[in-house]
Protein backbone atom coordinates (compact mmCIF):
# COMPACT_ATOMS: atom_id res chain seq x y z
CA UNK A 1 0.00 0.00 0.00
CA UNK A 2 1.36 3.40 -0.96
CA UNK A 3 1.65 6.01 1.76
CA UNK A 4 -0.37 9.15 1.26
CA UNK A 5 1.72 12.30 0.78
CA UNK A 6 1.09 15.00 3.37
CA UNK A 7 3.39 17.56 1.82
CA UNK A 8 5.67 19.11 4.43
CA UNK A 9 3.67 17.55 7.27
CA UNK A 10 4.89 14.19 8.51
CA UNK A 11 1.47 13.14 9.85
CA UNK A 12 -2.05 13.66 8.53
CA UNK A 13 -4.32 16.23 10.11
CA UNK A 14 -7.25 15.11 12.20
CA UNK A 15 -9.85 17.13 10.28
CA UNK A 16 -12.77 15.81 12.34
CA UNK A 17 -11.20 17.12 15.56
CA UNK A 18 -10.25 20.39 13.86
CA UNK A 19 -13.77 20.94 12.48
CA UNK A 20 -15.30 20.22 15.90
CA UNK A 21 -12.97 22.72 17.58
CA UNK A 22 -13.65 25.44 14.98
CA UNK A 23 -17.42 25.03 15.38
CA UNK A 24 -17.27 25.70 19.10
CA UNK A 25 -14.08 27.74 19.30
CA UNK A 26 -15.52 31.12 20.29
CA UNK A 27 -17.58 29.85 23.21
CA UNK A 28 -14.82 27.47 24.22
CA UNK A 29 -12.19 30.21 24.26
CA UNK A 30 -14.50 32.53 26.22
CA UNK A 31 -15.00 29.81 28.85
CA UNK A 32 -11.23 29.27 29.01
CA UNK A 33 -10.62 33.02 29.41
CA UNK A 34 -13.12 33.11 32.27
CA UNK A 35 -11.64 30.06 34.02
CA UNK A 36 -8.06 31.32 33.76
CA UNK A 37 -8.83 34.85 34.98
CA UNK A 38 -11.01 33.50 37.84
CA UNK A 39 -8.22 31.13 38.94
CA UNK A 40 -5.71 33.97 39.31
CA UNK A 41 -5.62 36.82 41.80
CA UNK A 42 -7.39 40.00 40.66
CA UNK A 43 -5.14 41.99 38.31
CA UNK A 44 -5.29 45.15 40.44
CA UNK A 45 -6.61 46.32 43.80
CA UNK A 46 -9.82 48.30 44.26
CA UNK A 47 -11.08 50.44 47.14
CA UNK A 48 -12.58 48.69 50.11
CA UNK A 49 -16.32 48.07 50.08
CA UNK A 50 -18.26 50.84 51.77
CA UNK A 51 -15.86 53.55 50.59
CA UNK A 52 -17.27 56.85 49.41
CA UNK A 53 -17.96 57.18 45.70
CA UNK A 54 -19.16 54.98 42.91
CA UNK A 55 -18.42 51.27 43.24
CA UNK A 56 -15.33 50.13 41.35
CA UNK A 57 -15.61 47.89 38.32
CA UNK A 58 -14.72 44.26 38.96
CA UNK A 59 -11.00 43.88 38.08
CA UNK A 60 -11.51 40.33 36.82
CA UNK A 61 -14.35 41.49 34.55
CA UNK A 62 -12.12 44.25 33.16
CA UNK A 63 -9.34 41.72 32.47
CA UNK A 64 -11.79 39.36 30.72
CA UNK A 65 -13.18 42.17 28.58
CA UNK A 66 -9.74 43.39 27.56
CA UNK A 67 -8.72 39.86 26.56
CA UNK A 68 -12.04 39.49 24.69
CA UNK A 69 -11.26 42.78 22.94
CA UNK A 70 -7.84 41.47 21.85
CA UNK A 71 -9.29 38.11 20.78
CA UNK A 72 -11.92 39.69 18.52
CA UNK A 73 -9.80 42.71 17.53
CA UNK A 74 -12.53 45.19 18.40
CA UNK A 75 -12.62 48.70 19.82
CA UNK A 76 -13.82 49.39 23.36
CA UNK A 77 -17.24 50.44 22.04
CA UNK A 78 -17.54 47.41 19.76
CA UNK A 79 -16.55 45.13 22.62
CA UNK A 80 -19.29 46.66 24.78
CA UNK A 81 -21.88 46.40 21.98
CA UNK A 82 -20.98 42.81 21.11
CA UNK A 83 -21.28 41.72 24.74
CA UNK A 84 -24.34 43.87 25.46
CA UNK A 85 -26.20 42.19 22.60
CA UNK A 86 -24.97 38.64 23.23
CA UNK A 87 -26.02 37.17 26.58
CA UNK A 88 -24.33 33.84 25.77
CA UNK A 89 -20.95 35.56 25.41
CA UNK A 90 -21.43 37.37 28.73
CA UNK A 91 -22.37 34.11 30.46
CA UNK A 92 -19.39 32.29 28.93
CA UNK A 93 -17.09 35.05 30.19
CA UNK A 94 -18.81 35.14 33.58
CA UNK A 95 -19.43 38.89 33.39
CA UNK A 96 -22.66 39.94 35.09
CA UNK A 97 -22.25 43.72 35.07
CA UNK A 98 -20.86 45.08 31.81
CA UNK A 99 -18.65 48.14 32.39
CA UNK A 100 -18.88 51.07 29.99
CA UNK A 101 -16.29 51.38 27.20
CA UNK A 102 -14.67 54.35 28.96
CA UNK A 103 -14.29 52.26 32.14
CA UNK A 104 -12.58 49.46 30.20
CA UNK A 105 -10.23 51.97 28.63
CA UNK A 106 -9.49 53.72 31.93
CA UNK A 107 -8.57 50.45 33.68
CA UNK A 108 -6.47 49.14 30.81
CA UNK A 109 -3.43 50.89 32.32
CA UNK A 110 -4.09 49.26 35.73
CA UNK A 111 -3.34 45.74 34.48
CA UNK A 112 0.33 44.87 34.10
CA UNK A 113 1.84 43.39 30.97
CA UNK A 114 3.13 40.50 33.10
CA UNK A 115 -0.45 39.66 34.12
CA UNK A 116 -1.59 39.55 30.49
CA UNK A 117 1.43 37.44 29.52
CA UNK A 118 0.61 34.94 32.26
CA UNK A 119 -3.09 34.78 31.32
CA UNK A 120 -2.39 34.38 27.61
CA UNK A 121 0.21 31.68 28.31
CA UNK A 122 -2.29 29.73 30.43
CA UNK A 123 -5.02 30.15 27.80
CA UNK A 124 -2.66 28.85 25.11
CA UNK A 125 -1.75 25.82 27.25
CA UNK A 126 -5.41 24.99 27.86
CA UNK A 127 -6.24 25.25 24.16
CA UNK A 128 -3.26 23.07 23.26
CA UNK A 129 -4.38 20.47 25.81
CA UNK A 130 -7.86 20.45 24.28
CA UNK A 131 -6.34 19.91 20.86
CA UNK A 132 -4.15 17.11 22.20
CA UNK A 133 -0.93 18.99 21.47
CA UNK A 134 2.08 19.16 23.73
CA UNK A 135 4.19 21.68 21.84
CA UNK A 136 3.82 24.32 19.19
CA UNK A 137 6.13 26.02 16.75
CA UNK A 138 5.11 29.58 16.03
CA UNK A 139 6.58 32.89 14.99
CA UNK A 140 5.25 36.41 15.23
CA UNK A 141 6.19 39.69 13.61
CA UNK A 142 5.77 42.69 15.85
CA UNK A 143 6.95 45.27 13.35
CA UNK A 144 4.99 48.45 13.92
CA UNK A 145 3.74 47.51 17.38
CA UNK A 146 4.49 49.90 20.19
CA UNK A 147 3.48 50.59 23.74
CA UNK A 148 2.64 54.17 22.86
CA UNK A 149 0.82 55.70 19.95
CA UNK A 150 3.54 58.09 18.83
CA UNK A 151 6.56 55.79 18.81
CA UNK A 152 5.05 53.26 16.46
CA UNK A 153 6.72 53.90 13.11
CA UNK A 154 9.30 56.46 14.14
CA UNK A 155 11.79 53.83 15.28
CA UNK A 156 11.14 51.67 12.21
CA UNK A 157 11.64 54.53 9.78
CA UNK A 158 14.47 56.37 11.48
CA UNK A 159 16.03 53.70 13.69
Amino acid sequence: MLSKSHGKRSTPRDWKKYDEFRRLDEMLVLNIISNVVNALDPPYKVREKGSVGRPDADPRAIAKLLIFRAFFGTSYRSTFSKLHDNVEYRKALGVEHLPAPSTMQAHNKDISEAYFQRVIGLIALMIMNLQGRSNVNAAADSTGLSTNMYGRWYTVKYG
